[in-house]
């Protein structure tokens, strides 16, 4: 048995996708993207420390996520106006968000 970590299926769909992200966006979508990205992590982060000391009590960190979402929005909908003006698909968007989402709240708990 190795004692090496192997890729999560979401790990791996996160590095398809980010390759499959970079293959498609020009220069300036490669300039903007990661700002935008940056963004809209620190919103959230930033949104789940507030709920969790609010929501401490409960232990919401389900709930303190889904607000840090809610909260961060307008950030979320750049990304998603940045990606459709550059040609992307609607489905990959969509996919490209679900998957890094999912991440985020690995990251957060």
């Amino acid at each position: 048995m190795s004692t090496r970590p192997m890729f999560s299926k979401v790990s791996l769909a996160a590095f398809v996708l980010t390759l499959v992200l970079a293959a498609n966006l020009g220069s300036k979508a490669d300039d903007l993207l990661p700002q935008l990205r940056k963004n809209y992590e620190d919103c959230v982060y930033r949104a789940v420390r507030s709920q969790a000391e609010k929501l401490r009590s409960t232990g919401g960190t389900s709930e303190a996520i889904e607000l840090a979402f809610e909260a961060c929005q307008s950030e979320e909908r750049e990304i998603v106006e940045h990606l459709n003006a550059i040609g992307m698909a609607p489905a990959t968007v969509d996919k490209a968000l679900r998957a890094f989402k999912l991440r985020l709240q690995k990251t957060v708990r």
